[in-house]
């Protein structure tokens, strides 16, 4: 652990692996626009009154573990929803500086930004747009309701179908399938309450 960073040993291999087989040179523009993608989030807990603990990268993504026991759950879901809004600035920004500079590298770091912030708003359990829907809904309704679990699975069954869709025509979509599959199965729920969030 670095400071409030905390590395799992899973990020090295899975970076490793990666780094093997991209061929586009794709990798370092996701570390960058992950950056910007979590510092959204970060800069949004300070914003809301909770206080930053720690950020956990592995294999399976970024998780931010925050002290959130004074921020109510409209404030929980502007900090979910701050990482896809960090994410389609940067790419913004990067695109801007494509075009005035005409260095292409920004263009792939605009779209690799543009795609996280996207991706990161399916309304998936693990991902961005599934916390935020959640704490909207236990503002509203005060629990979580059943037809959100409900979108849980819908996305979560579509993202698997897309990734195995991919893998029989030949694309690379692994970590796709990896992703949707454990997001089924639970492994990445929490409990988003009072005393941590991970955003």
């Amino acid at each position: 652990m670095i400071g409030h960073i905390e590395i799992a040993p899973s990020f090295f291999i899975a970076a490793g692996v990666v780094l093997m087989l991209d061929v586009d040179g794709i990798l370092p523009a996701a570390f960058i626009a992950g950056a910007f993608h979590e510092l959204g989030h970060i800069t949004a807990i300070h914003l809301c009154g909770g206080q930053f603990e720690r950020l956990r990268v592995s294999a399976a993504g970024a998780e931010i573990h925050a002290n959130m026991r004074l921020c109510s759950y409209l404030r929980e879901a502007v900090i979910c929803m701050a990482g896809p809004v960090a994410s389609a600035l940067f790419a913004v920004v990067a695109a801007a500086g494509a075009a005035a500079s005409g260095w292409e590298a920004l263009y792939l770091l605009a779209g690799v930004s543009a795609a996280l912030g996207l991706f990161n708003l399916l309304p998936i359990p693990a991902l961005d747009g599934g916390m935020a829907l959640r704490a909207l809904c236990m503002r509203v309704f005060g629990r979580e309701p059943v037809v959100l679990k409900v979108v849980y699975l819908i996305f979560g069954t579509a993202l698997l179908g897309l990734g195995l869709y991919a893998a029989s025509v030949g694309g690379f979509s692994l970590p796709l399938i990896i992703f949707a599959a454990g997001a089924l199965a639970g492994e990445h729920l929490q409990d988003c309450g009072k005393t941590e969030c991970s955003v």
